[in-house]
Order: structure tokens, then sequence, then C-alpha cells
């Protein structure tokens, strides 16, 4: 402890005669050397820990952000190699997947997951404050929610089908789906490049034997679900005794109703014949009510009601028939 000369030269009489050690507070130094010995102030130690406070709070702020970076960008890859995977399973198994937003933060994948050659659905939740927005980053209305559904072609329902993943930096990345199954990331394409192809050799190097195996009529489609030639005609056949067609709504061989039931088509089949039984021969993810129907002798029509039964939007074939004199094939194109 610091003590001035004077007071203590008063307390202890019998020193005032007894000089200093050398680097003792004397006389004039005594109030710098009491300065020296005070030690850190409140205040001083006020602004330190201020300053560690800030320091710190920067630190973890910084962390926090990279953390929800990583996060999206984890959530839109793992999203794209569902995508990939999906299209992949549609064209192995020559049958139809999907990917399809259930929630702001979940999707559901319908695939052959297990390799045993059927199809189930699967449910994936993205990784945590990652959610699904619109392409400004607000909220996504349940009704517009996305999704993928891939032909045994590979192709996609739609023209373009875009995620858009959102985190709580107001970033955001996207994955986009093209009419051909395309899958990109973070750079979403809007006009088709301009392309220069070089001429092929139509009589080398070609396998005269890649063709997909597979049963049952497959309309073929362009990219965004439009027949290249238009709608087929009417279903109609002829056969020996008999004579069936089919009136559609459309007025084509092409009728259109919306995912897992929420639409129907009435089809009526028109048939000239001496009786018998006309049979509806649906694809899985098309019902036909009722799937039978028998008919008089003479010409008599009769109609069929035809929903979806699944969540999968694609086209799918209907083929009635008449036993044992035609058949015909009426296709269905599942909308959302």
């Amino acid at each position: 402890m610091c003590v001035q000369n004077a007071a203590a030269s008063a307390a202890r009489p019998y020193l005032t005669d007894v000089p200093f050690p050398r680097g003792a507070a004397t006389g004039g130094e005594t109030a710098a050397a009491c300065r020296s010995q005070r030690g850190v102030g409140v205040l001083e130690l006020v602004l330190v820990v201020a300053v560690v406070a800030i320091l710190a709070t920067a630190a973890v702020m910084g962390l926090n952000r990279s953390r929800r970076s990583t996060r999206l960008r984890n959530s839109t890859n793992v999203l794209a190699a569902h995508i990939e995977m999906a299209r992949s399973d549609a064209v192995r198994r020559h049958g139809d997947t999907y990917v399809e937003v259930m929630g702001p933060n979940s999707y559901d994948v319908f695939m052959d997951h297990n390799g045993t050659g059927t199809p189930v659905r699967r449910s994936y939740t993205l990784e945590q404050n990652i959610t699904f927005t619109n392409a400004d980053g607000t909220p996504m209305n349940p009704a517009n929610y996305p999704n993928a559904s891939f032909d045994w072609r590979g192709r996609a329902s739609e023209c373009s089908m875009l995620f858009v993943l959102s985190n709580a930096n107001n970033e955001r990345a996207n994955v986009q789906v093209g009419g051909a199954g395309d899958v990109t990331v973070n750079s979403t394409l809007t006009a088709v490049p301009q392309l220069t192809h070089t001429g092929v050799n139509q009589n080398s190097g070609v396998a005269g034997g890649a063709v997909l195996a597979g049963t049952g009529s497959r309309l073929n489609l362009t990219p965004c679900g439009a027949s290249s030639v238009g709608a087929p005609p009417p279903p109609q056949g002829e056969g020996p005794g008999c004579r069936m067609n089919l009136t559609t709504s459309t007025g084509t061989g092409l009728i259109s109703v919306r995912r897992n039931g929420a639409s129907s088509e009435t089809v009526t089949a028109n048939v000239t014949s001496a009786g018998g039984t006309v049979i509806a021969s649906p694809d899985p993810n098309i019902a036909v009510t009722p799937r039978t129907r028998t008919v008089a002798s003479g010409t008599v029509s009769t109609s069929f009601v035809i929903t979806s039964q699944s969540r999968t939007l694609s086209t799918f074939p209907v083929k009635f028939t008449i036993s044992p004199c035609t058949s015909m094939t009426l296709y269905v194109k599942v909308v959302k």
C-alpha cells in the first residue's frame, strides 16, 4: 500500500531521520508512485469486457450465418440428387416416379427405393431452418407446392418446374427440372440455347437392338406433355362381327383428369356386335369404373368413369377390348 511521506512521518516520528530506500516514494514523487500502484479501475474493466463481448458476438453471428449457408447448400444438393435418382428409376423400371413437396420443409419421393421393382413413397425433411418458398423468398401457398413427375422415358410432365429453397440469411437456392428431365442447380434456364448439330452417319455406329422393353401401349409425348403430331384421334376398331369406338369430352383419344381422384371423365363405348363384354384394362395409376360392361346384341352405348388413383403426373393408357373381335387404347393425361 502506498502512503504519502508526511503522513508516514507523523505516524512514526522515530523514522524521520532514516533515509528512504532507493526507489521508494519520497516527497515530490509520492503522488506518481501512488497512481502507478492503483491497478485496473472499474471503468477500464467494463470497457475491456464490452469489447470482448462485441468480438465474441460477431464471431458467433458469423459462425451461425455460415452454418445456415451450409445447410442450404446441403439441402439443395440432396434434393437434386433425389430428383436425379427418381428419373433414373423411372427409366430403369419402365415406369413412373415423382418428387413432390408436401410441406414448408418436407417432400416425398416415389420410386423403387429398395430395389425390389415396387415403387414406394418415402418422406424427407430439409435441414434446420431451410424451407421451400416462392422465387422472391416469400412463403409458398400449399396449393402451389411444386412436384417433378417422370414417365417411362425419363421425361417430366411439365416444361419447367422450379424448387426454391431459402434460409434465415435471406439466401436462396433453386433446383429446376426441365421438360426433358434434366436437373439444374442454381442456374435457371429460361430459353433454349442455340446449338450446332453435327451430321450423323446412319449406316455405322447404330445399335439395332437398342429397344426398351415393356408391355402396354405408351403415347410418345414430347417434353412439356404436348404431342408432336397433336392429340390422337378418337379410338375405334373393327373386327369380325363387331365394331367399337369411344366418345370422349375432348373429341380425341386423349383426355385429362386431375391427380389422386380430384376429377373424373366419362367415356362412352359405342358397340355394334352380337353381344359380349367390354373390358377396360387401365394402367395401375388409373381407375376405371366399372371395369367390365356386358352389352346386348345390336348397337349399344355404355359408359365408363375414369379417375386418377395416384399422385403421379404423366400420361397413361387404358385399353378397351370386346372379345374376340377388337381392342383400342385411350390415353389419360393426369394433371395437377
